[in-house]
């Protein structure tokens, strides 16, 4: 059982960040884009949600609602200009969405039962992300999904996935 958490206070590098203290029944990922000045957080509460809000605590508001049960895991694709989310949908099938970061253009990459797709990441082409019903790491084709690929298999609940590579970083500007 995941405890409820309490956001009061969130540090980014050496800058304080708050947010009007928030209460969130089941907090469950925070992911901040600097490049982008934003950071987006999923709650599961009553009403299951991702929101956002500039890195100076402004600008606070509800991203997605509709349509999503049990956000799980989010994602930024910098290239594209996309945030991906995975989870459960409200017919328990592992699902894994995508939105343009200005809220528009939301699509389904991924839809299927016997899935629970929890943390995810993204590398050039693809969508990875750890699967609790699989007990695997698995990756699918960002754009057009297509058919699953096991990467590794035979890992208990994985939790955490993070892509690592050597790649130039888009640095964030001032506002």
């Amino acid at each position: 059982m995941v405890r409820p958490h309490k956001l009061e206070k969130y540090f980014v590098t050496s800058e304080r960040f708050e947010l009007e203290r928030i209460d969130f029944l089941m907090l469950l990922f925070i992911m901040y884009i600097f490049s982008c000045s934003y950071i987006y957080w999923t709650g599961w509460g009553r009403t299951p949600k991702i929101e956002r809000a500039r890195l100076d605590g402004t600008g606070r508001n509800v991203f997605i609602t509709n349509g999503i049960q049990i956000p799980n895991g989010l994602a930024l694709d910098e290239s594209d200009k996309k945030l991906y989310w995975a989870g459960k949908d409200f017919n328990g099938h592992g699902i894994i969405e995508a939105v343009s970061l200005d809220g528009l253009n939301r699509n389904v990459i991924f839809r299927r039962s016997g899935y629970h797709p929890f943390s995810l990441d993204i590398f050039q082409d693809f969508v990875y992300w750890s699967d609790w019903e699989k007990n695997a790491v698995l990756r699918i084709n960002k754009t057009n999904g297509g058919v699953d690929e096991v990467i590794v298999n035979g890992v208990n609940k994985p939790m955490g996935l993070k892509i690592l590579h050597q790649r130039t970083e888009i640095h964030g500007k001032n506002l």
